[in-house]
């Protein structure tokens, strides 16, 4: 017949199975758009109609279809969980860097930029260093000013005086 799909779809799941794995992945977009495509190809829809329908080109359609028919559910699954470039610090360095930065009192970009070239040999650009420091933990406070003839006990002081 013309306009049919040349290609048939394996049944990995029957219909109202497919519809119960729609409703648990309503918050996982990549799949749900692959789910839907999947359940309009089980109504032997034309593929032209689906793509227009659903907003994804051809060969797209042909190749969830395809990982459809090979892997079945978990092939629509993305598959670059590893992606990226590597940090040029390992996690023990970062474990270090996170008790050095702990044993220092005032930071700022440039004091972390100073460690990290001094003790690692690394340079990173601002945006990688807070990435890091967010990793570790440390969050951007506003800095505030100490008055430079404070006493030493300043705080017990003023707890000696608030409670009486």
């Amino acid at each position: 017949m013309v306009g049919m799909p040349q290609k048939k779809i394996e049944y990995h799941l029957n219909p109202k199975e497919l519809n119960k794995c729609i409703n648990k992945k309503e918050k996982e977009v990549e799949v749900l758009r692959k789910l839907y495509v999947i359940k309009d190809l089980y109504k032997m829809k034309k593929p032209e109609n689906i793509c227009k329908k659903r907003g994804i080109s051809l060969p797209t359609l042909h190749r969830w279809w395809d990982l459809w028919n090979e892997e079945g559910y978990e092939g629509l699954f993305p598959k670059y969980y590893n992606s990226g470039r590597h940090s040029k610090l390992s996690f023990e360095d970062k474990k270090k860097l996170n008790d050095i930065l702990e044993n220092e009192e005032y930071l700022n970009q440039k004091r972390v930029a100073k460690i990290i070239k001094d003790e690692f040999g690394v340079v990173y650009c601002e945006s990688q260093q807070s990435v890091i420091l967010r990793e570790l933990g440390f969050r951007y406070n506003k800095p505030y000013q100490f008055y430079s003839k404070r006493p030493e006990n300043a705080e017990e002081m003023l707890k000696k005086t608030y409670q009486k």
